[in-house]
């Protein structure tokens, strides 16, 4: 399990290793209802149901989201109902009234949704305890979201906030592609996105362009400005990071690469846990440099809780 992404949020206190394990277990993932629609809850980040919810390596502790979703199209509920309604018309000699065909609709799902296929998805997260962040392997925001409120469902309460740094995040990626200047072993890649702030819906996203770039400087000169930039890390570590801090299309480069062939693991669960012991120390190196590079992390006591609707998504 490589994570492709960062989402990242500050823990605002401690995180408390007690019981964590058996908490999940209380919310752990059960298949749907005959007339639910969507379970979710924790599952083993290895697979296998006699797998721990909890993978620990060193001080971070690697957790799995599942939702189990129903596959009922409203176009298939509505085709059925259309049946019974033409049913009802013929028998009863009558016109079936707006009213009526609501409840038939609802009637129709509820008969429908015991036989409905069912998919089912993952959001992936560690726990990194020594640097206080909780990293989600999703680009989405709304994703992000389902996760923070399902742990904070699970722990009772949990106090966190989106990374926040001291400076403007456009200004210095703007001024990193501009003057070739990304902090200490980072280096410039191929790709960026632009907007003017004047037109906040215009949007130029360049892809495999070599950078910095003449007709780049030129829009950025008129008053545009970089809000996601491709970096490399001391040639271990490229990505995408945008205005939000958002890491993306992460790939872990030859020198990673190599240290999991050298660590000689036999058994899939070997595997696995090397994987996660390797990608997640680059990231635990790589994250606070490249905070610093932007002004450095907003001090702890000036950090507000950030709260989201305490509800999962229906």
């Amino acid at each position: 399990m490589w994570f492709k992404n960062v989402h990242a949020f500050r823990l605002l206190e401690p995180f408390s290793k007690d019981d964590f394990e058996q908490k999940l277990l209380e919310n752990q993932i059960r298949p749907c209802g005959k007339i639910e629609r969507m379970t979710f809850g924790w599952a083993a980040p290895m697979g296998g149901e006699e797998m721990p919810l909890v993978v620990v390596s060193q001080d971070k502790l690697l957790i799995s989201a599942k939702k189990i979703e129903k596959l009922l199209p409203t176009t298939v509920v509505k085709e059925h109902a259309l049946e019974r309604i033409a049913e009802i018309e013929a028998d009863q000699d009558r016109k079936v009234g707006a009213r009526e065909k609501r409840a038939i609709m609802e009637e129709m799902t509820l008969t429908l949704l015991p036989k409905a296929f069912t998919k089912s998805s993952r959001i992936n997260a560690y726990i990194d305890v020594g640097l206080g962040l909780l990293i989600i392997d999703t680009s989405s925001t709304a994703k992000a979201e389902e996760l923070t409120v399902l742990l904070r469902q699970t722990l009772g309460q949990l106090k966190i906030k989106s990374i926040e740094v001291n400076d403007s995040i456009r200004h210095h990626l703007t001024r990193w592609l501009v003057e070739d200047a990304p902090p200490q072993d980072f280096y410039l890649e191929r790709d960026c996105e632009i907007q003017d702030p004047r037109a906040e819906k215009t949007k130029i996203k360049c892809s495999n362009l070599d950078l910095p770039n003449k007709e780049i400087e030129g829009l950025i000169e008129k008053g545009t400005e970089v809000i996601q930039l491709g970096l490399t890390w001391s040639d271990r570590l490229s990505f995408i990071v945008d205005e939000n801090l958002v890491l993306r299309k992460l790939e872990f480069l030859d020198l990673v690469q190599d240290q999991v062939d050298d660590a000689a693991a036999e058994t899939d669960e070997e595997r696995f846990m090397a994987d996660f012991t390797i990608f997640s120390s680059e990231i635990e190196a790589m994250l606070p440099l490249l905070y610093t590079g932007l002004g450095g992390l907003v001090p702890l006591e000036n950090a507000q809780e950030e709260r989201v609707e305490d509800a999962l998504p229906a």
